[in-house]
């Protein structure tokens, strides 16, 4: 079985990073993914507060500059689900399931995660109907390339809700914010560039329905802040209410709480990007605790090359 130095769970700007730092230090590491690579950042309208780009950056540009460095240094990439991580005396096991291809086993001496986050569970979905017209998502990368005429609805107030609803204005859907409390939680200029792109921002809505409308397709209808009925066409649903870290992997381990660094307790092993972010979760914030992560990776090895 082939035992890698460096083995990186994750494919977004926190383990591509990890990777191209452990190159550069000499190492070959290994980069498993479950996603296409960029993670998250893939579905960002833009990157306004990312150094090195003075006009801005789509997201989609922007995983496309990492994935093309990544060719660049011809780092290894495997596609597929990690399902379980393992650790002996020495080396970790990790099992890939790629799918068609089978499961796959690897050993490696160390292990970084930067498995992200996932959406927070959605009591909502238990009320849909059982036979939904329109299309569910709950994050932006998902959503079509056109949308011209049709009518989304985004469910949210943060900023990723309303960059997703830009993202969809962009690609020329009808846009609709609904918003519980009542006020929005994102930055006041991208408000500002929510409501002159012309999409809907309604705060204080006390709840909604989705029914079918008179033509065979399913409505949305909803009650303002002045307790108001409302009614709307829908074509596509974009639920973004929160997303949590990903930690099966590290509950596997016996680790209950998250590592508050990137060092976990278990030698070898460490932890990078949003997973361990529970607020600053920015591609400058996981570029840097990849690069961190490859670093300790590397003196770890070292270290343990110098005992032997």
């Amino acid at each position: 079985m082939t035992c890698n130095d460096i083995l990186i769970i994750g494919g977004g700007p926190a383990g591509i990073s990890a990777a191209l730092q452990a190159r550069r230090d000499g190492w070959n590491p290994l980069l498993v993914s479950d996603e296409a690579l960029g993670g998250m950042v893939r579905g960002a309208h833009r990157l306004d507060n990312l150094p090195g780009f003075p006009a801005g950056i789509s997201g989609a540009s922007y995983a496309q500059l990492l994935e093309t460095q990544l060719r660049n240094q011809s780092l290894a990439v495997l596609q597929g689900r990690v399902t379980a991580l393992e650790k002996n005396d020495r080396e970790f096991l990790v099992t890939l399931d790629q799918g068609d291809e089978g499961i796959l086993q690897r050993q490696a001496r160390t292990v970084i995660v930067a498995t992200g986050t996932q959406p927070r569970p959605w009591k909502g979905l238990e009320g849909l109907p059982k036979a939904l017209s329109f299309a569910l998502h709950r994050d932006a990368r998902s959503l079509p390339e056109r949308l011209t005429d049709q009518h989304l609805v985004v469910l949210g107030g943060g900023e990723a809700a309303l960059d997703a609803a830009l993202v969809a204005r962009d690609r020329g859907a009808e846009v609709q914010v609904f918003v519980r409390g009542a006020v929005v939680k994102a930055p006041p200029r991208l408000q500002q560039e929510v409501e002159q792109a012309g999409i809907g921002l309604h705060c204080g809505v006390g709840g909604f329905t989705i029914r079918p409308t008179e033509r065979g397709r399913d409505g949305i209808r909803w009650l303002d802040a002045g307790a108001q009925q409302r009614q709307g066409e829908l074509d596509h649903l974009l639920v973004c209410i929160g997303r949590q870290a990903r930690t099966e992997l590290l509950t596997g381990l016996g680790l209950v709480e998250l590592p508050p660094d990137i060092q976990s307790p278990i030698p070898g092993l460490f932890v990078a990007g949003d997973l361990i972010r529970k607020i600053d979760r920015f591609v400058a914030t996981a570029l840097g605790d990849g690069q961190r992560a490859a670093r300790l990776a590397g003196q770890f090895l070292t270290a343990g090359d110098i005992n032997t």
